[in-house]
């Protein structure tokens, strides 16, 4: 099944994060607002789709990130995929993805990129983005492109994402600032009507910006 990850947030930051779930047959269930049955969810009002938008040499090459009001802006553009490992041709084929499981997150926009923290962010002590063609070797064990996926519905670890569900990514890279950061919206964006995306130190800095719902792709 293809799916996204759609925002949940309140007025003044709703946006949404999509994704490509390739374990189709592994979404038995799911949350308000979606049909298993047909893989569609109902549209998020004012929602924000991640997405890649213009070309980055944030330490590779690649795409900016940030958030669009369009799902499908430029073809797959807002479409991601969650592995189990990096750079790999299989992502979580074997079971569900469950709360708390490690992953790594591609864009399915070819060439396809895979997300990153990078850089400085623009809010004190958080980290800007980009999503790159190759995660540098080195970085690979830093976290920067590791995340974790935490349940904003008060789910507890080990029970299964489901289509509808809203999430929250906490990426692992530590350093002087923070000791992991949260996919969140943050400012503005260079598309109309998008806004800006980035990590921050705080799990919950304004109501809803780091929220964000599975939606079907």
């Amino acid at each position: 099944m293809a799916a996204g990850l759609s925002a949940h947030a309140g007025r003044q930051a709703q946006r949404a994060l999509r994704r490509w779930v390739v374990a189709a047959a592994r979404y038995t269930e799911c949350s308000a607002a979606c049909n298993c049955a047909t893989n569609t969810c109902d549209n998020l009002a004012e929602g924000r789709y991640l997405d890649v938008f213009g070309h980055s040499t944030a330490g590779a090459p690649g795409y900016n990130v940030e958030s669009s009001p369009s799902a499908q802006r430029d073809g797959s553009s807002g479409t991601w995929i969650f592995y189990k490992d990096y750079n790999t041709d299989r992502p979580f084929a074997d079971r569900a993805i469950v709360y708390g499981d490690l992953v790594f997150i591609k864009c399915g926009y070819s060439p396809a990129t895979w997300l990153r923290s990078w850089g400085a962010g623009h809010q004190a002590n958080g980290l800007g983005i980009a999503s790159v063609v190759d995660v540098p070797a080195g970085d690979i064990g830093t976290g920067a492109a590791t995340f974790r996926v935490h349940s904003a519905d008060n789910k507890a670890d080990g029970e299964p994402v489901m289509l509808g569900d809203t999430i929250q990514l906490e990426n692992l890279y530590a350093d002087a600032g923070a000791t992991s950061r949260w996919l969140e919206i943050y400012g503005g964006s260079i598309q109309a009507g998008g806004l800006g995306v980035e990590f921050s130190p705080l799990r919950n800095r304004a109501a809803g910006t780091s929220v964000w719902r599975i939606t079907a792709a």
